[in-house]
């Protein structure tokens, strides 16, 4: 039988593009800490190198990224977790990946997204609130228990 852990540890990182040596790096913090799991944003178009993060899996949202472009991001999850990817949150306008997990016997609804520093910031963090509202609406419908959202939103001192 699975045994689900009773606790999480969970880090938050924007990383500026995710190098060899930082997912090294990475990868031994996340062991050294005995983490659950870690958010990233901007991660760039990672590909994770094979026999790294061995007990997690590894969800990413990089279509917003192009070469000049640090977005991208992704969420790194203890299998304990047993994480699974919720495609239909994805929205091709906003840097957000979101999975479910199970904990306690709940089931939550955890995300990491991202808002780049805009001319205007208004719109990028309204828009990352209506999106969090549907995601609400989406936990609403499907029954889970709890949302968890990690995140960069550049949101200094910004009046919606």
């Amino acid at each position: 039988p699975i045994i689900l852990p009773h606790f999480m540890n969970i880090a938050q990182i924007n990383i500026s593009k995710m190098s060899s040596h930082s997912e090294i790096a990475l990868n031994k913090f996340v062991h050294d800490n005995d983490l659950s799991g870690v958010a990233i944003q901007e991660s760039g178009t990672w590909i994770p190198t094979p026999n790294l993060f061995t007990e997690m899996k590894i969800f990413q949202n990089d279509m917003s990224c192009t070469p000049s472009s640090l977005k991208g991001v992704a969420l790194v999850l203890n299998q304990n977790l047993l994480p699974e990817k919720i495609d239909t949150l994805e929205d091709q306008s906003l840097d957000a990946v979101w999975c479910q997990i199970k904990l306690k016997g709940k089931r939550i609804i955890i995300g990491s997204v991202y808002t780049a520093p805009t001319s205007n910031k208004t719109d990028g963090l309204l828009k990352l609130l209506n999106h969090i509202r549907a995601v609400r609406e989406y936990r609403k419908k499907y029954h889970f228990d709890s949302i968890i959202v990690y995140g960069d939103f550049n949101a200094r001192n910004q009046e919606i």
